[in-house]
């Protein structure tokens, strides 16, 4: 198994080839698989615009784990700095690896080293109340908790 931070190319086209190639299945099979049902079965609807934004600009990161040559899941998170204080942040917003927790543990592994060569001083982990993610552990700790409740409209 093998851990990469995916990052766009150079040449756009190059760079869209890939991200529909190597992340676009993985993310798809996330939404059906495990993320839809805690949507409320909402139809999966890539924000692609956006997505594409922040990946060109490097703002979003994408983790990939691989089996051989084969994409098996993906962690993907954002970097930026916190409006009231001074820090560099690396949010991690999502991650898929089909139920293996070896690919999950994986991903948060690389995930904390990443955050070394990313530049970042704090990682917060975005998860629901049952999700349960690996730990960063070694040194990292946790200093606290937010709770964010999501609504939608009736």
């Amino acid at each position: 198994m093998r851990y990469e931070l995916l990052e766009p190319a150079r040449n756009l086209d190059e760079a869209l080839d890939t991200l529909t190639k190597v992340f676009a299945p993985l993310y798809t099979q996330s939404w059906v698989k495990e993320k839809a049902a805690a949507h409320e079965d909402a139809p999966f609807d890539m924000n692609v615009g956006v997505f594409a934004n922040m990946w060109f600009s490097k703002a979003l990161k994408l983790i990939i784990a691989y089996d051989g040559e084969h994409p098996v899941g993906y962690l993907m998170g954002m970097v930026f700095r916190p409006l009231p204080y001074q820090a560099q942040v690396f949010q991690i917003e999502d991650w898929y690896a089909d139920g293996k927790q070896d690919v999950a543990d994986g991903l948060f592994n690389y995930a904390r080293e990443a955050a070394k060569f990313l530049g970042t001083d704090e990682i917060w982990v975005s998860h629901s109340e049952k999700e349960l993610y690996p730990l960063l552990g070694g040194d990292w700790q946790i200093t606290g908790k937010t709770v964010i409740d999501r609504y939608v409209r009736r």
